[in-house]
């Protein structure tokens, strides 16, 4: 089943201020997520107190002492076909090394019956909440592909599946994300269907520069100078389809100037199971 795959990197955390866990709580019930039904509460390993989705529990679990994560899905009735993980900022530790996006959240819901312009709105709303450092959206053969696009944890027939699809450079490329972390602020791992630039990439590449390019069908400053959002076509569904790595190259050549160097990455990162 097709999926559509949305991800933020981010290192602010809705949990340690109420005002954002509301605004936070507000996005992810919207009737656009609603395939998102159940949410819980995920502390280390462990996820607890499985509830009906609303946005009061959600924004209760965000501020809860004990919650790394809220962790939400489809529910116990049938398959597992909608998954999502909103990062409360708990987590963040304090170092001397640069860190610019320790936090990641994302949702995974199936493409069919999708409302893809409403979840892309909702998507561009989180990610000014969050103040995302970076992120992307994109549609995927099936969940656990999209989770692994978002995550970059695979397990082996999935990873089997992306090779035979995507070829080794796009996993290489893609595996830049978890290989340069330390250079989120400055540059993107690679260019996917929907892009989340934010200010250190905005300052290597203006917005005029993306809108004269006419690479994008959309690029939509959220917060000016700070924060954009771009589109490589109409239709997420295009992701998957013959001709869209000329449309990954027409975007490789425009965002260069921000784009990591995957040439170099061993196989031990992209192919890491």
């Amino acid at each position: 089943m097709s999926t559509l795959v949305a991800r933020l990197d981010h290192n602010v955390g809705p949990g340690l201020s109420p005002e954002r866990a509301e605004a936070v709580a507000e996005i992810v019930s919207r009737p656009c997520f609603g395939a998102l039904s159940r949410v819980a509460l995920a502390s280390g390993d462990r996820r607890v107190a499985h509830a009906p989705k609303s946005g009061r529990q959600v924004a209760e679990y965000l501020t809860d002492p004990r919650c790394d994560a809220v962790v939400l899905d489809n529910g116990r009735e049938g398959p597992l076909v909608a998954v999502g993980r909103v990062a409360t900022g708990r987590t963040l530790v304090r170092s001397a090394l640069k860190r610019p996006a320790q936090l990641t959240s994302y949702c995974v819901i199936p493409l069919d019956g999708c409302p893809v312009d409403e979840v892309v709105r909702a998507t561009c709303d989180l990610a000014v909440a969050l103040e995302a450092v970076s992120g992307a959206i994109s549609t995927e053969p099936t969940l656990d592909e999209a989770e692994a696009f978002a995550l970059w944890v695979w397990d082996d027939r999935s990873l089997g599946a992306a090779l035979a699809r995507l070829g080794e450079e796009r996993l290489r490329e893609r595996a830049a994300r978890a290989y340069f972390l330390a250079d989120l602020d400055e540059r993107i791992a690679a260019p996917e269907w929907g892009l989340f630039l934010s200010a250190g990439h905005l300052r290597a590449i203006g917005v005029s520069k993306l809108v004269r390019s006419g690479v994008f069908e959309v690029v939509r400053e959220l917060v000016p100078g700070e924060l954009a959002y771009l589109q490589l076509t109409k239709d997420v569904r295009d992701a998957l389809g013959p001709g869209f790595a000329a449309s990954l190259a027409r975007a490789r050549e425009t965002l260069r100037p921000i784009l990591m160097d995957s040439s170099g990455i061993p196989e031990a990162v992209w192919k890491t199971v």
